[in-house]
Protein backbone atom coordinates (compact mmCIF):
# COMPACT_ATOMS: atom_id res chain seq x y z
CA UNK A 1 0.00 0.00 0.00
CA UNK A 2 2.89 2.36 0.48
CA UNK A 3 3.37 4.14 -2.83
CA UNK A 4 7.07 4.92 -2.69
CA UNK A 5 8.12 1.99 -4.90
CA UNK A 6 6.85 3.45 -8.17
CA UNK A 7 9.27 5.36 -10.42
CA UNK A 8 6.44 7.29 -12.02
CA UNK A 9 6.38 10.99 -11.27
CA UNK A 10 3.49 12.30 -9.19
CA UNK A 11 0.78 14.42 -10.76
CA UNK A 12 0.62 18.22 -10.61
CA UNK A 13 -1.98 18.28 -7.82
CA UNK A 14 0.15 16.09 -5.58
CA UNK A 15 3.28 18.10 -6.45
CA UNK A 16 1.58 21.37 -5.49
CA UNK A 17 0.29 19.87 -2.25
CA UNK A 18 3.67 18.62 -1.03
CA UNK A 19 5.40 21.83 -2.08
CA UNK A 20 2.87 24.11 -0.38
CA UNK A 21 2.30 22.07 2.79
CA UNK A 22 5.66 20.36 3.37
CA UNK A 23 8.00 22.57 1.26
CA UNK A 24 9.10 19.48 -0.69
CA UNK A 25 10.07 20.46 -4.23
CA UNK A 26 10.17 17.17 -6.12
CA UNK A 27 8.00 15.01 -8.38
CA UNK A 28 9.85 11.80 -7.53
CA UNK A 29 7.88 9.58 -5.10
CA UNK A 30 11.08 8.25 -3.48
CA UNK A 31 12.35 11.77 -2.77
CA UNK A 32 8.97 12.78 -1.34
CA UNK A 33 8.92 9.63 0.78
CA UNK A 34 12.36 10.32 2.24
CA UNK A 35 11.36 13.87 3.12
CA UNK A 36 8.10 12.73 4.71
CA UNK A 37 9.93 10.12 6.76
CA UNK A 38 12.26 12.82 8.12
CA UNK A 39 9.12 14.45 9.58
CA UNK A 40 7.59 11.24 10.91
CA UNK A 41 6.84 10.59 14.58
CA UNK A 42 6.70 6.90 15.47
CA UNK A 43 8.09 3.40 14.93
CA UNK A 44 7.21 0.00 16.39
CA UNK A 45 8.81 -3.42 16.68
CA UNK A 46 7.73 -6.86 17.83
CA UNK A 47 10.22 -9.50 18.93
CA UNK A 48 9.63 -13.21 19.57
CA UNK A 49 12.13 -14.88 21.93
CA UNK A 50 13.04 -18.55 21.37
CA UNK A 51 15.43 -20.78 23.27
CA UNK A 52 18.04 -23.05 21.65
CA UNK A 53 15.40 -25.76 21.16
CA UNK A 54 12.97 -23.50 19.34
CA UNK A 55 10.58 -23.14 22.25
CA UNK A 56 8.65 -19.86 22.36
CA UNK A 57 9.79 -18.17 25.54
CA UNK A 58 8.55 -14.59 25.39
CA UNK A 59 7.03 -11.91 23.18
CA UNK A 60 7.95 -8.24 23.35
CA UNK A 61 6.30 -5.17 21.83
CA UNK A 62 7.82 -1.69 21.70
CA UNK A 63 6.52 1.60 20.32
CA UNK A 64 8.39 4.88 20.16
CA UNK A 65 6.80 8.29 19.57
CA UNK A 66 8.58 11.60 19.17
CA UNK A 67 7.36 15.08 18.35
CA UNK A 68 7.29 18.71 19.39
CA UNK A 69 8.05 19.92 22.91
CA UNK A 70 4.33 20.37 23.60
CA UNK A 71 3.99 16.58 23.48
CA UNK A 72 6.30 16.18 26.48
CA UNK A 73 3.17 16.43 28.62
CA UNK A 74 2.34 12.75 28.69
CA UNK A 75 -0.23 10.73 30.65
CA UNK A 76 -0.53 6.94 30.85
CA UNK A 77 -4.28 6.43 31.13
CA UNK A 78 -6.44 3.62 32.49
CA UNK A 79 -10.06 3.27 31.36
CA UNK A 80 -12.59 1.01 33.04
CA UNK A 81 -16.02 1.51 31.51
CA UNK A 82 -19.04 -0.53 32.57
CA UNK A 83 -22.61 -0.44 31.32
CA UNK A 84 -24.82 -1.72 34.10
CA UNK A 85 -27.49 -4.29 33.25
CA UNK A 86 -26.17 -4.98 29.74
CA UNK A 87 -24.51 -8.38 29.54
CA UNK A 88 -24.24 -8.17 25.73
CA UNK A 89 -21.60 -5.43 25.94
CA UNK A 90 -18.50 -6.72 27.74
CA UNK A 91 -16.63 -4.65 30.28
CA UNK A 92 -13.00 -4.37 29.19
CA UNK A 93 -10.28 -2.42 30.97
CA UNK A 94 -7.59 -0.90 28.78
CA UNK A 95 -4.57 1.32 29.23
CA UNK A 96 -2.84 3.59 26.75
CA UNK A 97 -0.24 6.29 26.41
CA UNK A 98 -1.88 9.64 25.77
CA UNK A 99 -2.09 13.34 26.42
CA UNK A 100 -4.22 15.70 28.54
CA UNK A 101 -7.76 15.93 27.19
CA UNK A 102 -7.52 13.04 24.70
CA UNK A 103 -10.02 10.17 24.72
CA UNK A 104 -7.80 7.97 22.58
CA UNK A 105 -4.05 7.42 22.60
CA UNK A 106 -3.04 9.13 19.30
CA UNK A 107 0.42 7.54 19.76
CA UNK A 108 -1.14 4.76 19.35
CA UNK A 109 -0.37 2.10 21.99
CA UNK A 110 -3.08 0.15 23.86
CA UNK A 111 -3.12 -2.80 26.26
CA UNK A 112 -6.45 -4.48 27.05
CA UNK A 113 -7.63 -6.83 29.78
CA UNK A 114 -8.64 -9.19 26.96
CA UNK A 115 -4.95 -9.82 26.33
CA UNK A 116 -4.55 -7.66 23.24
CA UNK A 117 -1.78 -5.22 22.35
CA UNK A 118 -2.79 -2.66 19.72
CA UNK A 119 -0.32 -0.27 18.07
CA UNK A 120 0.31 1.45 14.75
CA UNK A 121 2.61 3.61 12.65
CA UNK A 122 1.63 6.12 10.00
CA UNK A 123 1.41 5.38 6.29
CA UNK A 124 2.31 8.46 4.25
CA UNK A 125 0.13 8.72 1.15
CA UNK A 126 2.15 10.04 -1.79
CA UNK A 127 -0.72 10.04 -4.30
CA UNK A 128 -2.93 12.85 -3.01
CA UNK A 129 -5.67 11.87 -5.49
CA UNK A 130 -6.48 8.91 -3.25
CA UNK A 131 -8.08 11.35 -0.83
CA UNK A 132 -10.93 11.76 -3.30
CA UNK A 133 -12.06 8.43 -1.81
CA UNK A 134 -12.58 9.92 1.65
CA UNK A 135 -16.17 9.20 2.62
CA UNK A 136 -18.89 11.73 3.28
CA UNK A 137 -19.30 12.47 6.98
CA UNK A 138 -22.67 10.69 7.21
CA UNK A 139 -21.24 7.39 5.92
CA UNK A 140 -18.27 6.78 8.20
CA UNK A 141 -17.17 6.79 11.81
CA UNK A 142 -14.19 8.94 12.83
CA UNK A 143 -11.02 6.91 13.16
CA UNK A 144 -10.58 7.36 16.91
CA UNK A 145 -14.11 6.02 17.53
CA UNK A 146 -13.40 2.90 15.49
CA UNK A 147 -10.10 2.41 17.33
CA UNK A 148 -11.71 2.70 20.76
CA UNK A 149 -14.68 0.53 19.81
CA UNK A 150 -12.51 -2.26 18.37
CA UNK A 151 -10.09 -2.05 21.30
CA UNK A 152 -12.79 -2.14 23.95
CA UNK A 153 -15.04 -4.87 22.55
CA UNK A 154 -12.71 -7.22 20.66
CA UNK A 155 -11.71 -10.48 22.31
CA UNK A 156 -9.11 -11.49 19.70
CA UNK A 157 -6.74 -9.93 17.17
CA UNK A 158 -8.85 -11.29 14.32
CA UNK A 159 -11.99 -9.73 15.80
CA UNK A 160 -10.19 -6.39 16.18
CA UNK A 161 -9.26 -6.10 12.50
CA UNK A 162 -12.75 -7.14 11.45
CA UNK A 163 -14.39 -4.57 13.72
CA UNK A 164 -12.02 -1.75 12.77
CA UNK A 165 -12.61 -2.33 9.05
CA UNK A 166 -16.24 -1.22 9.18
CA UNK A 167 -17.13 2.37 8.19
CA UNK A 168 -13.62 3.34 7.01
CA UNK A 169 -13.29 7.12 6.93
CA UNK A 170 -10.40 7.15 4.46
CA UNK A 171 -8.33 9.28 6.83
CA UNK A 172 -5.55 8.58 9.34
CA UNK A 173 -3.74 6.15 7.03
CA UNK A 174 -1.84 3.68 9.22
CA UNK A 175 -0.35 0.23 9.58
CA UNK A 176 -1.97 -1.41 12.62
CA UNK A 177 -0.36 -4.33 14.48
CA UNK A 178 -2.55 -6.43 16.77
CA UNK A 179 -1.11 -9.09 19.08
CA UNK A 180 -3.21 -11.63 20.98
CA UNK A 181 -1.32 -12.78 24.07
CA UNK A 182 -4.03 -15.34 24.82
CA UNK A 183 -2.90 -17.29 21.76
CA UNK A 184 0.77 -16.85 22.65
CA UNK A 185 0.27 -18.07 26.22
CA UNK A 186 -1.35 -21.27 24.93
CA UNK A 187 1.98 -22.33 23.39
CA UNK A 188 4.47 -20.48 25.59
CA UNK A 189 7.49 -22.61 26.59
CA UNK A 190 6.76 -25.06 23.77
CA UNK A 191 7.74 -25.32 20.11
CA UNK A 192 4.10 -25.40 19.03
CA UNK A 193 2.95 -22.70 16.63
CA UNK A 194 0.28 -20.28 17.85
CA UNK A 195 -2.81 -19.63 15.74
CA UNK A 196 -4.22 -16.21 14.83
CA UNK A 197 -1.87 -14.49 17.24
CA UNK A 198 -0.64 -11.58 15.10
CA UNK A 199 -2.60 -9.55 12.56
CA UNK A 200 -1.46 -6.57 10.49
CA UNK A 201 -3.98 -4.16 9.00
CA UNK A 202 -3.18 -1.33 6.58
CA UNK A 203 -5.60 1.51 5.94
CA UNK A 204 -5.41 4.12 3.17
CA UNK A 205 -8.18 6.34 1.74
CA UNK A 206 -9.55 3.81 -0.73
CA UNK A 207 -9.12 0.47 1.05
CA UNK A 208 -8.36 -1.56 4.14
CA UNK A 209 -6.34 -4.79 3.90
CA UNK A 210 -5.47 -7.14 6.76
CA UNK A 211 -3.54 -10.42 7.03
CA UNK A 212 -2.70 -13.00 9.66
CA UNK A 213 1.11 -12.77 9.91
CA UNK A 214 1.51 -15.15 12.85
CA UNK A 215 3.61 -17.64 10.86
CA UNK A 216 5.88 -14.87 9.58
CA UNK A 217 6.51 -13.54 13.08
CA UNK A 218 7.19 -17.00 14.53
CA UNK A 219 9.50 -17.90 11.64
CA UNK A 220 11.46 -14.64 11.49
CA UNK A 221 11.02 -13.76 15.22
CA UNK A 222 10.86 -10.06 14.35
CA UNK A 223 8.47 -7.55 12.81
CA UNK A 224 9.34 -3.89 12.43
CA UNK A 225 7.23 -0.94 11.32
CA UNK A 226 9.35 2.14 10.77
CA UNK A 227 8.75 5.83 10.19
Amino acid sequence: LKLKETNQEIDVQSKNYFENVYKIKSTNPSDIWRNLMSMSRCSALIKMIKDQNGNLMDLYVAHNTWGEAIELIRIYKYHKLELEGNEDIPSVDYTFSGYPGTLSSTDDFYLTSNGLVVTETTIEVVDINLYSNVKHSDTYLPNYMRVLSATRFSKSAEEWVQSFSFFNSGTYSSQWMILDYNQFNKVKNTANKPEKMFFVLEQVPDKIVSHDLTDKLVSETFFGSYN
